[in-house]
Parts: structure tokens; C-alpha cells; sequence
């Protein structure tokens, strides 16, 4: 289980991005029945979050400007400021079960038991991590050894987070709203809500009804001020288990500096919605229910995303026999008998 999710998190991808997988993982290392990923700025102020079996009411409160207008000591940022790194509410003092984000949060979910662990890279605090669990046995000091091996693994994909290759990704779902230039949404489709929903959590804002997000947003106003109209902007955002991406057109003809300030405003514009799944997710994906070891798992992962064999090598620690040793019991299990082929199966495009 460690070593895939090492795997993982070395793919280079947001830590947001392959959330879903890794905490799946988590969940089978450390039980929980619930978990967050908070990541924050340098002041402890969330800017995204991920969250699993957590009920709506509870992410509503979260979200709500109302509550985190509150004063109250228990809320994210003083966790992700406050000392100790790991297990700040394990023995929480009296104060916290009369405080807000108890009363608001935890109480309502059911689960009283808290496990957290702040993320840090080269001093700076950059998230949390936090597991809770209902009634019943809490969390010891096993787990605290757990969650901050993962902990480790978190921080290295948060600090590698960009590396990987995006170009081949591969489309998942489509969808389209259609809006005016301030943002007021005319029409979308099913799958679109879903998607703005999901824009609106990543960018840790409620959803404001009847309007796009900031993503959304973001390209219309980019639509309106470009003087390319044969190139569509595009704007992107990490979710959970993919890429969301944002391209903005004119419905009916170029509006912005092309007409009149009047009839630019009126003009309808397309926003053309896409979740892409990154190759690396893919890939990893893919590997999950092979009879591999974990260094042929490795060795398979790097040779399905494209990483060269002398790199390969570099990054497993295996000699130029020892990969040739791994790829014949990779290839035995794909059905395959070559680079290219693993590629292709391991990618979802083999025929």
C-alpha cells in the first residue's frame, strides 16, 4: 500500500488532483469515516479543499462567509498555524466542544474523533490533513506514526506538483454553458452544473445562484478583451481526479472591441467545459489490480507515462538487468511485448 502510494505521489500532479486515489489508499492504512485536505496560503487561509463522506450541510458551513466571518480558535487557519505538526485535537481542551466549529461542524457530521496533521514545506505552512471517525475507538499513537508518514508523501507531491506531462490527457466528460458577458448564466447543461459546482468547492467560494465561477469568469473576460478572435482563451483548474478546463466564444458573432460596448454586453458567450484525466492518473490507475511487486509496479508506471529507460532505472535504483527482469514479468501480465505496447495498454488505447 506504501509503496503505491509513493508511486502517486511522485507523478508530479496537483496534490488536489489525485486526492480521490490517494485518500482511498489512506482509508485502507489509517480507518476513517470521514476526511478533509485543506490547502492554505502562508497565513493559514484555505484556498482549496477536498473532501470525502462528508455530509452537504457541513461543506455549506464551511464554505459560508458567514461562519468563517466568526471569531473562533478553532477554525482551519489557527490549526494550521498552531503547534503541535500532528494530533492537535487528539485530547482537545474543554473549550473546543463549546466552540463553533465544533457545535457547526463536527457535531452535526457525528464524528468526534479528529486526527490532523499540518502539511509544511521548507518551513512554510502550506495545509492540513485531517481524518475524523464516529464514536467508538479514536486514534492512537499508531496512527499518529501513519499519518505523518503520510504526511510526508502529501508534502512531496504538493512540492512536485507540475512536473508531469499534461499534453495527452485524456477527455472524460463535456459540457456547456451558455452566458452573457457579466457572468449571468442563460442556459447549461446537467453535466455543466455538476462541473461549476465542483469549480465553485476547488476555488473554497459558495456557489452564487444564477452565475459562473471565477474560472468561468476569468475567460470571458478574456474573450472580451482579446483582439485574437480565432483563438478561443482557455483557462484551467486541478479537481479531484482530473483537470478541469474552461474555453469561452462568441455565440452569434465576435462581440467585445469588434461591436459596439452595448452589443458586446448583450451577446451571448459559449463556455465550453472538459474534465481531462492526466496520463500519469491513468496509468496509475491502471496498475492498481496488477499482480505486480511494488518495484515492478514502479518501473511499469514510469514506462506507461513515457519516462526514458536510463531514467527509469535512475528513479527505481535497478540495474539495466534488473528492469529487463521487471519488464518481462510487466509484459507477461499485460499481454504485451513491448514499450510502445505498455504504453498504449496501460494509457487505455491499446485496440
Amino acid at each position: 500500500m506504501w509503496a503505491r502510494l509513493r508511486v502517486l505521489c511522485s507523478s508530479g500532479l496537483d496534490l488536489m488532483c489525485i486526492a480521490p486515489d490517494a485518500f482511498a489508499l489512506v482509508r485502507e492504512l489509517i480507518p476513517y469515516d470521514a476526511a478533509t485536505l485543506y490547502l492554505t496560503g502562508p497565513d493559514g487561509e484555505t484556498y482549496t479543499t477536498w473532501q470525502s463522506s462528508v455530509l452537504d450541510c457541513v461543506r455549506n458551513v464551511c464554505a459560508s462567509e458567514e461562519f468563517n466571518r466568526k471569531e473562533d480558535r478553532y477554525k482551519i487557519s489557527d490549526l494550521v498555524m498552531a503547534a503541535p505538526k500532528v494530533g492537535h485535537m487528539l485530547q482537545p481542551p474543554r473549550s473546543y466542544f463549546a466552540s463553533l466549529a465544533y457545535q457547526e461542524i463536527v457535531r452535526p457530521a457525528g464524528q468526534h474523533h479528529v486526527l490532523d496533521v499540518r502539511l509544511e514545506l521548507d518551513g512554510r505552512r502550506v495545509g492540513l490533513l485531517m481524518l475524523l471517525r464516529a464514536p467508538g475507538a479514536g486514534f492512537d499513537g499508531d496512527d499518529v506514526d501513519e499519518i505523518l508518514r503520510v504526511a510526508r508523501y502529501f508534502e512531496h507531491a504538493h512540492r512536485s506538483a507540475g512536473c508531469a506531462t499534461l499534453a495527452e490527457a485524456c477527455l472524460t466528460e463535456e459540457a456547456m454553458v451558455v452566458a452573457n458577458r457579466g457572468g449571468e448564466i442563460m442556459y447549461m447543461s446537467g453535466e455543466a452544473q455538476v462541473m461549476l459546482h465542483e469549480l465553485a468547492q476547488q476555488a473554497h467560494a459558495p456557489a452564487t445562484p444564477g452565475r459562473v465561477p471565477e474560472l468561468c469568469q476569468r475567460v470571458i473576460e478574456r474573450l472580451a478583451s482579446s483582439q485574437q478572435l480565432d483563438q478561443l482563451p482557455v483557462a484551467r483548474m486541478w479537481a479531484p481526479g482530473g483537470i478541469i478546463e474552461a474555453r469561452a466564444q462568441w455565440l452569434g458573432g465576435p462581440g467585445g472591441s469588434a461591436g459596439p460596448e452595448d452589443l458586446a454586453e448583450r451577446t451571448p458567450v459559449g463556455i465550453f467545459l472538459k474534465r481531462v484525466e492526466p496520463v500519469p492518473l491513468r496509468v496509475w490507475r491502471s496498475l492498481q489490480t496488477a499482480a505486480l511487486s511494488p518495484q515492478q509496479t514502479e518501473v511499469a508506471f514510469w514506462m506507461g507515462v513515457g519516462v526514458r529507460r536510463d531514467e527509469v532505472r535512475e528513479k527505481v535504483g535497478v540495474s539495466e538487468a534488473g528492469l529487463r527482469d521487471c519488464l518481462k514479468v510487466i509484459y507477461d501480465r499485460f499481454d504485451c511485448s513491448s514499450e510502445a505496447a505498455l504504453a498504449a495498454t496501460l494509457r487505455g488505447l491499446a485496440a
